[in-house]
């Protein structure tokens, strides 16, 4: 069958002290690791649980956190269920528009089932800020198809600041119905 024969284990000294001093350097291994986690301990640091911050120290850190970004950006806007109208993009330029200064917006928007834009087609952007609710229309700047799609465009002047509210809400009105599209950067 099997030709295999064992032989019995020798006792050897050497190999005895070769497995003491490294169960000894494991030990001290993990006994190193032991002390620095039991000296670092816990922190130290207490922590405040419920403490109340004012409006304009979480206006504050919110800006360092969550900076808006600088210039033009546009938002593609996917469905799966696309409305008519449906807002296909829009545009921001610049997005961190500061008081005084202007912003274009754009906004493109797809019409089904018709080949003609009538005075009922309307888009419309509403803005909401720290104080304030703005609605702008926005005026018919181009049209293609088919299919129908129109560019819209307006121009915001904010008179407020957007520290803690930052949000446009556009509105797309065609003969066959209303869509809506909110966007928040704040």
């Amino acid at each position: 069958m099997n030709n295999l024969k064992l032989k019995p284990l020798k006792f050897n000294p050497q190999n005895l002290k070769t497995t003491i001093v490294f169960a000894l350097i494991i030990g001290a291994i993990i006994g190193g690791i032991v002390f620095v986690l039991i000296a670092l301990g816990p922190s130290k640091q207490p922590v405040e649980i419920g403490k109340q911050f004012s409006k304009e120290e979480v206006q504050r850190q919110a800006k360092k956190i969550f900076p808006l970004p600088h210039g033009k950006q546009s938002y593609a806007i996917i469905t799966d269920n696309p409305q008519n109208p449906q807002i296909l993009e829009v545009v921001l330029d610049p997005l961190d528009v500061k008081e005084g200064e202007k912003q274009v917006i754009t906004v493109k928007v797809k019409y089904k089932d018709t080949n003609t834009v009538t005075s009922n087609y309307k888009t419309f952007v509403t803005y909401k800020t720290d104080n304030t609710i703005t609605t702008i229309p926005l005026k018919l700047r181009k049209l293609d198809g088919p299919p129908l799609v129109g560019i819209w465009e307006g121009i915001w002047e904010p008179e407020d600041s957007y520290e803690s509210v930052y949000m446009a809400s556009i509105r797309a009105i065609s003969d066959a119905g209303e869509t809506k599209v909110d966007l928040s950067f704040r």
